[in-house]
């Protein structure tokens, strides 16, 4: 079970940083930042409340003979989304590591694979390197050279 007042608390702040930002008071910037981090976990707290007061809803529809049968359908249905929304809210609540919003360093590197595609084609006979050599080289590339299919023959390494 989540705290509820955790919960309200998420929904008055996020209420507060959309009033904020239509006033334009405060650094924009970082009402909008943290507002957009907010969005998604309002949207799960919304979710779960709709599920929640639905199944109030349909207990109350329990006393309308009538309604009694649907009512019971429709409890067993919102009961059964219940725990899928608990556990959303759950992750959505979690906190954010401070790394995420770092930049990043990739470092690509050029050639990679292209000498291996052109050993596949000399190898094969061919004389252009084509797809089907620089597929043997990724696959060599991401096996490993210890399969014995691709060992070199002596032949082949002279």
């Amino acid at each position: 079970m989540i705290p509820q007042d955790r919960l309200f608390q998420i929904r008055d702040r996020f209420q507060y940083l959309e009033a904020a930002m239509s006033d334009g008071s405060g650094d924009i910037a970082a009402l909008a930042k943290e507002y957009s981090d907010l969005k998604p976990v309002v949207d799960q707290i919304d979710g779960y409340f709709t599920l929640v007061h639905g199944i109030d809803d349909a207990r109350a529809m329990l006393a309308d003979p009538d309604m009694a049968e649907l009512a019971q359908e429709e409890i067993e249905r919102l009961k059964a989304a219940l725990p899928a929304a608990e556990a959303a809210l759950q992750i959505a609540l979690l906190p954010k590591d401070a790394a995420d919003s770092r930049p990043a360093m990739l470092e690509i590197r050029p050639g990679t694979g292209g000498d291996e595609a052109a050993l596949f084609a000399a190898r094969a006979g061919v004389r252009t390197v084509g797809m089907t050599q620089f597929e043997l080289a990724k696959d060599k590339i991401m096996m490993g050279a210890e399969r014995k299919s691709m060992v070199m023959s002596e032949d082949e390494k002279r």
